[in-house]
């Protein structure tokens, strides 16, 4: 039985959701994410901000989000083959870097809480009342993500 308190499928209140997640470290870095997060820092700027991201050309908008991922799967590749916890333990700690920075962007953006939102995704995806709400239930989809890959880290020492 896992230690782990999924939300995915659950009804959670995504503000006590919000303040557990900054409450909570983030889990330390290794050396490869942090170079990542300054790369990532150096090209998109280093403040939390949406509408950025959605003006940015098509080299940031495309071919780069492209290039890091690509770049980012099969380094988890070479290190699972290594060590599959290495593997495991990185993108535990990527996840987590995500949830945060979920959870601290609403935090920064107290206007969302009133900012309606509609989409075509919410066809597969729980809709949310607001802004606010989406950013919260991506960042514990993150959450999720990191319990998963501990379980994997943790499976992996038995």
């Amino acid at each position: 039985m896992s230690g782990y308190e999924y939300t995915m499928g659950k009804v959670v209140d995504l503000k006590v959701e919000q303040k557990k997640t900054l409450e909570t470290p983030v889990l330390k870095a290794n050396l490869i994410l942090k170079s990542m997060y300054l790369m990532m820092n150096l090209l998109y700027g280093f403040k939390r901000t949406l509408p950025e991201e959605l003006h940015l050309g098509w080299l940031k908008k495309v071919f780069l989000p492209r290039i890091i991922t690509g770049a980012y799967y099969y380094l988890t590749r070479i290190m699972w083959w290594m060590n599959p916890k290495w593997s495991f333990r990185m993108n535990a700690a990527f996840e987590s870097h995500a949830e945060h920075e979920y959870m601290k962007i609403v935090q920064e953006h107290p206007e969302w809480e009133n900012e309606q939102i509609e989409s075509e995704y919410f066809e597969f995806y729980p809709k949310q009342k607001s802004m606010a709400d989406l950013f919260r239930r991506i960042g514990l989809d993150e959450r999720d993500h990191m319990y998963h890959s501990l379980e994997g880290m943790e499976r992996m020492r038995k």
